[in-house]
């Protein structure tokens, strides 16, 4: 029967092409379906063919004996019905619609299962569907393949098999998940129907609903060029019947085709729905009725075979296929009349939104753009015009000078970008439509300019506000007082342009410390005189001054008396006199009035001659005259004046008067006198009395001093009309020339200040006296220093009246004593105030010596046996002639008489003299009735001179004059027996308190102690009658380890005295106890947490374990267990009834889950836990005895040669798998060798069902592996050369830095060195150093020897003053000592030479431990050095290893090298190749472009860190190390040198000065001879002092050297370690250039 299936693709696609859809304006269109073999039997070719060359039999299957069963075929020629009906040539299959269809048919040649037929188009077309009608029996496997590019590639469609899995493993079998899905049908492959059955194959699966037809995916399903038919494989059935009648039983085996249908259409996107015939290409010509023809006739503006592009000019969208009622059709392209030709540009359209993707070509009429829409550069629309216009586009008219290079007009106006047209493109300076002029505020237009005009740069602080400058010459508008080009700066004269609000300001430069009145543009500094500041030039620098008006001053009394007489011719004297200095001392409380020393007392008709040398200006001055009258007189000034200056002003010799009225102390000549400098001058002055009323009375008058006042109006360009006006008006000379304070107003001083810098050319040095002003600077007008207390004078250089001693502390007051003194005021050299009689001291404070009573002084009440007493009380000091008293008034201990009524004083005889060895006696009387000497023995001594022992006493023969001693029985005799004793021999006789012993010594038996009090015998263990204790201590004698008096506790450590056998140890463990100290009375150890027993050896409760070596805690809950808690070996919880688990805190099985009350169970639950364990144990046996089943082997005999050839292929595929050396062709190989040995078992799959899922799994994983193994070898391939090449690249650089590095360090060892040994010698030196500083401080401790007790207080060794008893003086005294015996000399405020010495010895030992702690401190750096020597050695080391390490990375990688190039070549030959496919190629080139190098710039960085830390520590011994030790080099230096200048120099020095003054002193005042020797003592005393001292200050003078030499060595050691430390910073900054450098060549 006949099977005919037609079916068609879905109907929202296909279906509605099945007629031709012509209404193409409506939307999409398309044409109608046919049969594509029509028209093409050239076109269709088959593989094989029956009969082509010679006449071949075949046979049928037929089941009737007589009926014909084989044929002869003859394709030699095309079929024709009546003459080659034999004839099966493939063009049968072409549909004819003829009756007798069944006649004509394709055969192939027999027995041939693979032969294909193919079907050649000559375009692309849309492919509908296939049906194949058989005249034999199907093919039992084949395939249908497509191509689209005229055969190049193939793709199947689809497969058909009657066993798929047999006949295309690979292909799945099951239904298509998609629509593009390729599977195996097995539905037209059945042995049945035996002919005409058919085989359909449609393009796409109608279960799909297909949303975008025009989607590539499914353009490619349904477009051909190409269409093949491969039959792969015969149906054949068993020969058992026909076997025996032919001898070839392949002839009845062969494909044997009817008819065969291809439908389709013409493909044309939806853009036609009529083709034509194709002409000038291959193929039949085209004009069989019915034929589907493959040039589409294009609507919608297309073009193409197949409509596939748009036509020309119709380019402005993108081509796309027209869809259901959207015809996207191609839009013509807008040119505006200016271009015939476009092009589609995607960017462009994407930027347009999707509105306008044409871009117009060769644009007219000077435009250009997309749709030539603006004009050309250098062109622009002319307003007037639309753009369309032929004329639109104008030529710009740009100014060559003003406009950008390159630059052109702007094409169009356009408020929205700002844009005018026409406009040209200006330079950053020039505007104008034309760029024809320069901006505001610019000048010059030019074409060499790059910005075309010059900014004129008018300064705004200095021009006019909104003011232009020329456009031609760039000058600006200038404010007042403003001049330059661009007003940029101030006239001379001004300054401070841009300093503040109103422009430039006057210089104001001071006309008399100026040069002139210019001065600085920027600050406003004029130039200034010497030695003067300030902007203004109007303040004296630090250390200078301007002199006052009145400076120049000649004082009278060291005038010349002039001789002869006076020119008024009042009075005539006819001789010389001589003038008398009167000295006068201000007084406090009053001004002084005067300057100098004092007056000049002049006679009425002498004269004085002033000499004047230091003119400082040619000038006028004013002459002054200061005095003080004693009556009115007259003076008359007259000089002998030359010079060129004052050559027109010379004074005449004529007399000029200047009376000096007595209410008036200054007179002024008002005549003006020219004076030059360099030029000497005479000033002679007489003085004489108008009228006297005795002529013979001679009249005198104080002539204090004559000055010089400058005129000020003299110097030329100083003053103007107003100054000179305020001068006058403040009467600036009158208030100037006033003696003492006054105040200036401030038009005076700044005209004095103006007139003092012009004549002086600057400010004068203070010249202030070091010694005598608090700093170097003075008052700025005047000059007056800042004087330490009582210093006066201009410079500090004078003590003021009332003080002397000038020096660097100021001046002492006198502080003369208001009784004692004569006058307030003292020697202004030694400080001595004017004493009264009897009065003594430098103060006037205190008596002669011989004394006392001050300020009423009497002479010593010491009965002619003392001259000194005190001299407060008047108690007399050392006094003679063995007396002694306040007042001498009694004889002193040991002596006997009555110095009141001049009796001496003799010796008591006790028996013999005081100062012999033999006086036993305090004192001695004389007893007025029988006149005998009575003694006042001392202890021990008896009889009326004392030459008998006491009771209790004895000869003593070892002493020199047998004193009497006790006897020595240890207080244990009565002292008033006379027989307790021997007076003889000592021995005692009677001994008290229970001793015995021939000195009292022991204790009788039964006693004990210092006292031996009787001892109870109970109290020691097993005491008798006979005392068992010690006689001294009275202990008892106890048994082993037991203490205590009375033996009643144990020894630290022991237990157990109960036992009467004596204490036994402890035996604490030592580990698991805290002590070894237990009870005494039980033993018990105090034992660690976890431990018990009495010498805790055992493990506490609830603790398991072994004692010695660890306890742990069992842990067991306390509320499920019973005792024992637990096992003391396994920790084991010993738990109660009804508890289970490891720790008892479960409910055991059959009791109630709710812990701890654990209740049991009903009785029911015991029978069926009986029953289901029961259960339980049966199962355990059934699964033992299948795992004895499964071990004994469940495999069948037959099959072990397959189990072993399957797991020899696995073992294979593992080592294959662990050590992948072969190349990708072996392991294909290998692959599929092991699939082919494995393929058997899938022929028995019913032996083993439950292996076959194993194998199926097993050979998927396989799959998998392989496939991952041909992926990772392909990228290893990939990028291991590239990969190689750079780091060889890398590692190389690196290399070469290390090198460099090891080179430099290999350097530095040498320093390193050197460093080492200068660090040694340094270390001697300070050792050196040391011992000489320990040999001055030996020295300087000599200092403190008491040898220097033996002065005298007077000198004042011990502080000032010196020279009072040790009763009254502060300071004490060499020989002086306080209420506690100590000696006293020196104290807080104590100045004395032994005080100062003392504080210098003790800075000299801070000195010494300074002195060590720098050496300590030293020893840093030393370490410091040796560790950086030791990183040196370190660096060079690995340095060494990492050399090593590198040449064996570069050694393998060179090896690696070679491999990969060899790869890379491989590479290049297939990419080279021109039949590699291009997938294969675009496979390689995406691998290769995803390529990542492991190599990031981070790990590049991190190789050169690693180097660069190998010199790190390098730059740990810093600068600041350095400082310190300098630092603290200079601060001992410093405390040397205030011990050596600060103390000892300047206080030995004024004990060297009140020792003159003490012997100038006594010179005047004639001492006695006494005095005189000890002041001789005293002098020589001091002189050796003052010797010693400076020895002293010479041995640390050159400890000062010395520390200088250790400073400059220290400095030396540590420029050498800068310059290590430089070379280390050289090796870095080199290293970190390499890094840089490689950074750069990797970026």
């Amino acid at each position: 029967r006949e099977f005919r299936i037609t079916l068609f693709i879905n109907d929202h696609f296909m279906g509605s092409e099945r007629h031709a859809q012509h209404d193409c304006d409506a939307g999409s269109c398309h044409p109608a379906l046919g049969d594509l073999l029509q028209g093409r039997s050239k076109q269709l070719t088959a593989s094989s063919t029956c009969g082509m060359n010679s006449p071949e039999m075949y046979c049928i299957i037929g089941y009737l004996e007589a009926e014909e069963k084989c044929f002869l075929c003859d394709s030699r020629y095309p079929y024709n019905p009546y003459t080659q009906h034999n004839s099966h040539m493939v063009e049968n299959v072409i549909t004819t619609f003829e009756s007798e269809r069944k006649k004509k048919w394709w055969q192939s040649e027999n027995g041939i299962d693979h032969v294909s037929i193919r079907l050649d188009l000559e375009t692309l077309f849309q492919f509908s569907h296939l049906i194949l009608t058989f005249k034999t029996f199907r093919p039992a496997a084949m395939l249908v393949e497509r191509s689209t590019d005229f055969g190049q590639t193939w793709k199947v469609f689809r497969y058909f098999a009657h066993d798929c899995a047999a006949s295309f493993p690979n292909i799945s079998s099951g239904p298509a998940k998609s629509v593009g899905d390729v599977v195996c049908d097995s539905r037209y492959s059945d042995i049945e129907p035996s002919t005409e059955g058919e085989v359909v194959l449609k393009a796409l699966d109608p279960s799909f609903d297909i949303e975008n037809p025009y989607v590539p995916y499914i353009q490619d399903l349904i477009t051909l060029t190409n269409l093949r038919i491969n039959f792969t494989k015969l149906h054949t059935l068993g020969d058992a019947l026909l076997g025996r009648r032919h001898g070839d039983p392949l002839e009845k085996y062969y494909y044997a085709i009817y008819e065969m249908v291809v439908q389709g259409s013409c493909f044309c996107n939806g853009h036609a729905s009529q083709c034509d015939s194709m002409q000038n290409l291959r193929g039949d010509v085209f004009h069989q009725s019915g034929m589907v023809h493959g040039r589409c006739i294009c609507h919608h503006n297309t073009e193409g075979l197949s409509c596939e592009r748009c036509k020309d000019f119709y380019n402005d969208a993108p081509w796309r296929p027209a869809e259901g009622t959207q015809d996207n059709a191609c839009k013509r392209c807008n040119c505006n009349s200016h271009s015939s030709r476009c092009h589609f540009d995607m960017a462009v359209y994407r930027a347009s939104g999707g509105v306008s993707g044409g871009v117009c070509e060769d644009c007219q009429d000077n435009t250009t753009g997309q749709h030539c829409h603006k004009c050309k550069p250098s062109f622009y629309q002319d307003p007037l015009k639309a753009i369309s216009d032929p004329g639109a586009c104008l030529p710009c008219d740009c100014d060559p000078e003003g406009t950008l290079p390159e630059g052109v007009c702007d094409s169009r106006t356009d408020p929205a970008l700002g844009t005018v047209a026409g406009r040209c493109p200006c330079k950053e300076n020039v505007e104008g439509a034309r760029c024809d002029k320069c901006r505001a505020n610019y000048y010059g237009l030019s074409s060499s300019d790059p910005l075309g005009c010059q900014p004129c740069n008018c300064d705004p602080l200095g021009s006019l506000p909104f003011s232009i400058c020329d456009p031609a010459t760039g000058e600006c508008l200038c404010q007042r007082f403003t001049t330059g080009q661009r007003c940029e700066k101030c006239l001379a004269g001004y300054w401070g342009l841009g300093s503040s609000l109103y422009g430039c300001s006057p210089c104001d430069c001071d006309i008399g410390g100026s040069q002139n009145n210019l001065c600085s543009v920027k600050d406003g500094q004029c130039e200034c005189l010497p030695n003067i500041v300030s902007r203004q030039c109007n303040e004296p620098a630090p250390g200078f001054f301007f002199l006052p008006l009145d400076y120049y001053i000649y004082e009278a009394e060291h005038a010349k008396p002039l001789p002869g007489s006076a020119p008024l011719g009042a009075v005539q004297f006819g001789q010389d006199w001589d003038s008398a200095v009167v000295f006068r001392q201000p007084s406090a409380g009053r001004a002084v009035t005067w300057t100098g020393h004092g007056f000049a007392r002049v006679p009425s008709g002498a004269g004085l001659r002033f000499a004047i040398s230091n003119v400082p200006f040619a000038m006028d001055f004013d002459i002054t005259v200061r005095y003080e009258p004693e009556v009115l007189v007259v003076s008359c000034p007259a000089g002998i004046l030359s010079g060129q200056h004052c050559k027109n002003k010379v004074l005449s010799q004529e007399p000029h008067e200047l009376p000096l009225p007595a209410t008036k102390r200054i007179a002024i000549l008002q005549t003006p006198v020219c004076l030059e400098p360099g030029t000497e001058y005479f000033v002679d002055v007489y003085f004489s009395q108008l009228s006297a009323s005795d002529k013979k009375a001679k009249s005198f008058i104080l002539i204090d001093s004559l000055g010089l006042i400058p005129r000020i109006g003299s110097v030329e360009n100083l003053c103007s009309e107003k100054d000179l006006d305020e001068y006058q008006k403040y009467h600036c000379i009158e208030i100037a020339s006033e003696v003492g304070s006054h105040i200036l107003p401030e038009a005076c001083a700044r005209l004095i200040t103006s007139l003092s810098a012009r004549i002086h050319n600057g400010a004068v040095a203070c010249k202030c006296n070091p010694q005598g002003s608090l700093n170097a600077n003075c008052s700025k007008l005047g000059g007056q220093c800042q004087c330490k207390a009582n210093v006066v004078g201009r410079c500090c250089d004078t003590c003021s009246a009332g003080s002397y001693g000038f020096g660097f502390h100021g001046c002492y007051a006198c502080e003369c004593h208001p009784q004692g003194s004569l006058s307030a005021l003292c020697d202004q050299v030694t400080g001595q105030c004017s004493c009264r009689r009897e009065v003594d001291g430098q103060r006037c404070s205190r008596c002669l010596a011989g004394y006392f009573g001050f300020p009423h002084c009497r002479p010593c009440p010491c009965n002619g046996h003392a001259e000194l007493c005190d001299p407060r009380t008047g108690e007399c000091l050392n006094c003679r002639g063995f007396t002694a008293g306040s007042h001498c008034e009694r004889c002193m201990d040991g002596y006997y008489g009555n110095p009141l009524d001049g009796e001496p004083c003799h010796p008591c005889m006790c028996p013999g003299t005081p100062t012999s060895n033999r006086y036993f006696a305090h004192s001695c009387y004389q007893d007025s009735q029988s006149a005998q000497i009575v003694c006042n023995c001392l202890e021990g001594y008896s009889g009326n001179q004392c030459d008998e022992c006491r009771s209790g006493f004895y000869k003593n023969p070892s002493s020199p004059g047998l004193d009497c001693a006790p006897c020595p029985c240890n207080n244990n005799i009565d002292l008033t027996d006379p027989e307790s004793c021997n007076r003889v021999t000592g021995e005692c006789t009677k001994c008290l308190h229970n001793t015995h012993g021939a000195n009292c010594q022991f204790c009788k038996p039964g006693y004990f102690g210092s006292r031996c009090n009787c001892v109870d015998l109970a109290m020691c263990p097993g005491g008798d009658a006979a005392c068992l204790c010690d006689p001294t201590t009275g202990a008892c004698p106890c048994l082993p380890n037991v203490l205590g008096a009375t033996c009643d506790q144990c020894a630290s450590g022991y237990w157990g005295l109960a036992t009467g056998k004596g204490c036994q140890t402890c035996d604490c463990d030592p580990k698991n106890s805290q002590s070894n100290q237990c009870n005494q009375l039980t033993g018990q150890c105090p034992c660690k947490p976890g431990y018990s027993g009495r010498s805790c050896n055992e493990c506490e409760e609830n603790y398991f374990g072994n004692p010695q070596m660890h306890c742990v805690s069992c842990e067991c809950n306390l509320e499920g267990t019973r005792q024992p808690t637990c096992d003391k070996a396994t920790g084991t919880c010993n738990c109660r009834a009804g508890v289970t688990g490891r720790l008892c805190d479960q409910c055991s099985r059959g009791f109630e889950k709710d812990f701890p009350s654990c209740h049991q169970c009903h009785l029911c639950f015991d029978q069926w836990d009986t029953e289901i364990t029961a259960l339980a144990q049966t199962v355990k046996g059934l699964m033992k005895f299948a795992a004895k089943l499964e071990d004994k082997g469940g495999r069948m005999p037959s099959c072990d040669m397959r189990f072993k050839a399957f797991e020899d292929a696995i073992s294979e595929t593992e080592r294959i798998l662990r050590h992948p050396v072969l190349s990708l062709e072996a392991l294909s190989g290998i692959r599929e060798q092991k699939v082919a040995q494995m393929n058997p078992l899938h022929s028995s799959p019913f032996e083993f069902p439950d292996l076959n899922k194993n194998i199926e799994d097993i050979g998927e994983e396989a799959n998998l592996v392989f496939e991952l193994l041909q992926q990772r070898i392909h990228w290893h391939q990939s990028f291991q050369y590239l990969n190689f090449k750079e780091a060889i690249s890398n590692i190389r650089k690196h290399s070469e830095v290390s090198l460099l590095a090891e080179q430099k360090t290999r350097g530095t060892a040498r320093v390193v060195g050197h460093s080492e040994y200068t660090r040694n010698d340094a270390l001697t030196m300070l050792d050196r150093q040391v011992l000489n500083t320990s040999s001055v401080l030996q020295q300087l401790r000599m200092i403190k020897s008491p040898d220097i007790q033996n002065l005298n207080e007077k000198v004042g060794i011990c502080g000032i003053p010196g020279d009072q008893p040790c009763a009254t003086a502060a300071c004490g005294g060499a020989l002086c000592q306080d209420s506690h015996g100590l000696r006293k000399c020196g104290g807080p405020d104590c100045t004395g030479a032994l005080p100062l010495s003392s504080e210098a010895f003790r800075k000299a030992e801070e000195t010494a431990v300074l002195l060590k702690n720098l050496t300590t401190q030293l020893r840093e750096p030393e370490n410091q050095v040796e560790s950086i020597r030791k990183m040196a050695e370190d660096s060079k080391l690995k340095g060494s290893r990492f050399n090593g390490q590198l040449e064996t990375a570069m050694n393998q990688i060179e090896a690696d090298g070679e491999i990969t190039k060899e790869f890379i070549q491989k590479v290049k030959e297939f990419l080279l190749d021109e039949s590699a496919p291009p997938e294969d190629i675009e496979k390689v080139a995406n691998y290769v472009l995803q390529i990542n190098l492991p190599l990031t710039s981070q790990e590049l960085t991190g190789m050169l860190e690693k180097l660069q830390s190998i010199m790190n520590h390098c730059e740990k011994y810093k600068v600041n190390k350095r400082n310190t030790k300098r630092e603290d080099a200079q601060t001992l230096l410093l405390e040397a040198q205030e011990a050596d200048n600060g103390i000892l120099l300047q206080e030995f020095t004024d004990v060297k000065r009140k020792y003159t003054i003490l012997q100038e002193k006594l010179k005047t005042q004639g001492p006695p001879k006494v005095t005189l020797e000890k002041v001789k003592q005293l002098k020589e005393a001091a002189e050796k002092l003052a010797e010693e001292t400076e020895k002293k200050i010479k041995r640390i003078t050159d400890l000062e050297k010395k520390l200088q030499e250790l400073n400059q060595t220290k400095q030396n050691k540590a420029e050498q370690l800068r310059q290590l430390e430089e070379q280390v910073i050289a090796i870095k900054n080199e290293i970190m250039e390499q890094e840089s450098k490689y950074a750069t060549c990797k970026s």
